[in-house]
Parts: C-alpha cells; sequence; structure tokens
C-alpha cells in the first residue's frame, strides 16, 4: 500500500481550522486525519485510481460543508515498468553478439513501456534500485572504457513516472 500526502491551503485565518481533516476515501466514511501546517497524510492506498474527498475541521468543531469539500483523484502506481525485451535493446543494430573494433556504440532501445520516463545504462554489472538514471533516450552512442578487443555487457535499466524500477537489467 501507499500513503497520499497532500497540501491544503486554508484561507481562513484564525478561525481555528486545521485541527482535523476528514477524509473519505473512494467514497467510503469520513476518517480523522491529523492536519498540521498544512499538510494530510492518507496511509494504506492500494494500486489504482483513488477518489479522495477532504473536509476540514476546525477547533470549534465545525466542520466543511460536503458541497464546499475539495475531491482529489490519485493513483498509486506500485508497478515496475516493463524492459525493452524481444530484441528492442540493440547494439550496433543487433540483439547481441555485436563485434566491434571501436570504443563506442550505438544504442537503440524501441518500443520501451509506456510509463518508463528514465533509463540506466552501464558497462558491466547494474543494481535497477542504486542505479543513477537519466532521461530515456532511445537512440545514443554509449562510449567503451578500456581499448582492449574483449567481450563486453552492456546492462540497461528502466524507471516511469512513479519511481518504480525494472527488477533487474536487460
Amino acid at each position: 500500500s501507499a500513503t497520499a500526502t497532500l497540501a491544503i491551503a486554508n484561507d481562513e485565518a484564525g478561525s481555528g481550522v486545521a485541527a482535523n481533516a476528514l477524509v473519505s476515501v473512494d467514497g467510503g466514511a469520513d476518517t480523522a486525519r491529523a492536519f498540521a501546517g498544512g499538510v494530510v497524510s492518507v496511509p494504506g492506498l492500494g494500486t489504482g485510481l483513488h477518489t479522495l474527498r477532504v473536509r476540514l475541521q476546525d477547533v470549534a468543531g465545525n466542520i466543511t460543508a460536503i458541497a464546499d469539500s475539495k475531491t482529489i483523484n490519485v493513483t498509486v502506481d506500485t508497478t515496475a515498468p516493463a524492459l525493452a525485451v524481444n530484441g528492442d535493446f540493440k547494439i550496433n543494430g543487433a540483439n547481441s553478439g555485436t563485434s566491434t573494433s571501436s570504443n563506442s556504440v550505438n544504442v537503440t532501445i524501441a518500443n520501451p513501456a509506456a510509463d518508463a520516463t528514465q533509463m540506466a545504462i552501464a558497462e558491466g554489472a547494474l543494481t535497477c534500485a542504486t542505479a543513477s538514471y537519466v532521461p530515456l533516450i532511445t537512440a545514443f552512442t554509449f562510449n567503451l572504457t578500456g581499448v582492449a578487443q574483449t567481450t563486453r555487457t552492456l546492462s540497461l535499466c528502466m524507471k516511469d513516472r512513479a519511481g518504480n524500477v525494472t527488477a533487474s537489467p536487460q
């Protein structure tokens, strides 16, 4: 599950508003949540789209009318992006076994996952969870280390808009 953290502006200075936020998740009953510094957290949200209705309660117990409440749609995404597979990650135009005497190779990533926004690529081993990511580029030149002609492995990981990363590199 995930937690949504909402920043809510309050325009009734001095009214004592901010004692609680009453939050309804997906049309359910209002639940009192701590409201401090204009922020309320809503834990326990599962994957998918959720509708949150927020009403404020002041220290005197007055509650925002439902007609004046704020509704916010939140999407929880905990699914890692699908990594380019089936020949979509190519080096010098080939899926694997490419030979070159150059210190650089041309890399193409065709048909990346629709929600993939960042990538990490490295020569040798790469751990997706701790890799350094850059914006996704689908065609670029990668410079190899050293000059010795030997077998090299390039590893690729991807990250989506929600920050989910592929479980293991390709």
